[in-house]
């Protein structure tokens, strides 16, 4: 064999006969999981989509069309649930330290695009780290493998067009024939969600228990307009010892500990960019709550003599207010620009915005994951210190296959 790998087509920009539903795929039953490439692809009513920058009023932005993503092992063992692709996203910048591609472009009638990958391993290529598949006491080593996608797709011409949701997936698989219950497993589950109040402290009970092993915490934290680190400005874990006391193993500011997943994770720059239309003092809403640089650029100009000039005039947080208007031939203003024009525009950072890590397999050796059998309580602690921010809380954990199948 010259490779041990193989990727499987399973779906070619399906299209979705409903506009509302669960599309359920049946995932391959031979070969180790290692990972799941999406591309979930739409097109733009008659007179576009300002749902994702927020030029206008109207609109739906693409990440929220998807509202709930599961993959379910016989056909109740989860081993992956979201309700949001956004939370995938940040876990393939973990991963990768790169954005996965996407096409955001409001104009009407174009097409718009996000690619969500999902790693089942530490890092690409994981050959320990899987879902496993394949043979085992004479049968399969689970009776059925599902990835569930539910979608809420928003018909009008103001968001998408009727018929145009489409979705792609494929599947890497290793196919080394290793025995599947050799292989370890990793869970991302949606724990809890809510809204900050200003002054209090926020405290979720955590999923612990014999042959869990913690991996990490994903912590969301967004309000339109809010910087980073605002509506939560710390974070700390606690546990209670079988027969002991308390032992807190994390506890760090929220702006700190996304420095430091930026360090650890091997961050570049990020650029998260598109296309919308805009007049003056619009608002564009880039979901970048710490921006470090900005650009935009029109692509048309009005007249023969005149074009388009574009600034940002104020920003607060992921908000940029735009400043458009018209320069003549010689370079002087005129009058502000009241009808929406195309415009490019980028934004960078250098952390993964939004989201916050904490991490006990920062070496991904998992020498040091939080083993939670001996526990009797493990909490989640988090300090508001802004009212409004909207909070979503994923746990990642990891267990031996065979442990997890016989859960």
């Amino acid at each position: 064999m010259l490779t041990n790998w193989q990727t499987d087509l399973l779906l070619d920009g399906e299209a979705q006969s409903s506009d509302k539903t669960t599309r359920t795929i049946d995932l391959p039953r031979d070969g180790h999981i290692s990972m799941i490439d999406l591309v979930f692809a739409m097109t733009n009513g008659a007179t576009g989509n300002s749902g994702y920058s927020n030029g206008g009023t109207q609109g739906t932005s693409p990440w929220d069309v998807i509202t709930k993503m599961e993959i379910i092992a016989n056909g109740s063992k989860t081993i992956l649930s979201v309700t949001s692709v956004e939370d995938l996203i940040a876990e393939a910048i973990r991963i990768t330290g790169k954005i996965p591609a996407r096409t955001i472009d409001e104009s009407a009638a174009a097409g718009q695009n996000i690619h969500v990958p999902i790693y089942f391993g530490r890092f690409v290529d994981d050959k320990l780290m899987v879902i496993p598949n394949g043979m085992y006491n004479n049968g399969n080593f689970f009776d059925s493998l599902q990835l569930k996608i539910t979608y809420d797709y928003t018909i009008s011409t103001n968001d998408f067009a009727t018929g145009t949701f489409t979705i792609t997936c494929a599947v890497k698989k290793l196919v080394d024939n290793s025995p599947p219950q050799d292989k370890l497993i990793k869970t991302f589950q949606h724990k809890e969600d809510y809204t900050t109040v200003s002054g209090t402290t926020k405290s979720i009970n955590l999923t612990y228990g014999p042959a869990l092993f913690m991996r990490s915490i994903q912590v969301k934290t967004y309000e339109a307009g809010i910087a980073e680190g605002v509506d939560i400005t710390k974070l700390q874990v606690d546990y209670n010892s079988l027969g002991g006391g308390k032992v807190t193993p994390f506890e760090n500011e929220w702006n700190t500990v996304q420095k430091h997943n930026a360090m650890i994770y091997g961050l570049a720059p990020l650029k998260f960019n598109g296309k919308g239309f805009f007049e003056d003092t619009d608002v564009i809403t880039t979901r970048v709550p710490d921006i470090k640089t900005f650009n935009f650029e029109s692509m048309a100009t009005i007249s023969t003599t005149a074009e388009y000039a574009v600034r940002a005039e104020s920003k607060a947080g992921d908000q940029l207010t735009m400043g458009v208007w018209v320069t003549t031939a010689t370079g002087s203003d005129s009058a502000a620009y009241a009808t929406d024009g195309a415009i490019f525009w980028s934004v960078d950072t250098d952390v993964i915005p939004r989201y916050a890590y904490i991490d006990f397999d920062e070496s991904k050796t998992m020498n040091d994951l939080l083993d939670t059998g001996g526990m009797s309580a493990l909490y989640l602690k988090m300090t508001d210190g802004a009212a409004g921010g909207a909070v979503v809380v994923n746990e990642e954990f990891v267990m031996r296959a065979i442990d997890f199948r016989s859960s």
